[in-house]
């Protein structure tokens, strides 16, 4: 897989600022990486993504009449215990629920070996972008360090939105709510720095008489 193969995962911060981003009211770079330093926003994405990992996964078949647990299906092991070597199932999901609720999207690569599911490996999806062919199918471009591309069609890839309104890719959380984010990054670097000084504040004003 690429991730393996080709990436070794650097921090996006900086670069998506440059490419994405610009600097909120507040004076505050505001990123979905630096927004997790917000106490209420690293608090909602530990809880969600916790909660829904921990929820039973299970691999169902349809029967003429319901449904029933198939726990032969090749894909049952990989959602219920470990979906590749590296990680649980846990961790797995809880990284596809906050990449979701901070980029927007989730993708994960998945690993064929004789027409049948091995593995399935997260995409950092700050590498990804959404794309359709000629003939209108969607593909998923990937760069790695080195700049090069990867593409993957879309029967190869999981891709989890959030809320969308292009049905191609979905919104971010914190892009769309990046001024109250920034304002209250501001204020908590404010007061750090000022209880770090001793709640004095500096300086000294002088007038006539």
């Amino acid at each position: 897989n690429w991730l393996q193969k080709r990436s070794v995962l650097k921090n996006p911060d900086s670069w998506l600022v440059r490419h994405f981003f610009r600097t909120v009211h507040s004076g505050v770079d505001v990123t979905e990486l630096s927004s997790m330093r917000a106490t209420a926003v690293f608090a909602c994405v530990r809880l969600i993504s916790g909660t829904i990992a921990s929820l039973p996964l299970h691999t169902y078949q349809r029967l003429d009449r319901g449904k029933e647990r198939a726990p032969d299906h090749p894909a049952y092991k990989l959602l219920h215990d470990r979906p590749n070597p590296e990680i649980s199932s846990y961790v797995w999901r809880q990284t596809a629920v906050a990449h979701m609720l901070l980029w927007g999207n989730s993708y994960n690569e998945i690993e064929y070996r004789n027409y049948k599911p091995v593995a399935i490996w997260p995409i950092p999806p700050w590498r990804v972008h959404v794309t359709r062919g000629k003939r209108g199918f969607r593909y998923y471009e990937i760069t790695d360090d080195n700049g090069q591309t990867i593409t993957l069609p879309a029967w190869k890839v999981l891709h989890y939105p959030n809320i969308t309104l292009s049905g191609m890719t979905g919104m971010s959380c914190i892009r769309a709510g990046a001024e109250a984010i920034g304002l209250s990054l501001a204020a908590e670097e404010f007061g750090a720095r000022f209880f770090g000084e001793g709640a004095n504040m500096g300086g000294v004003v002088e007038h006539p008489g």
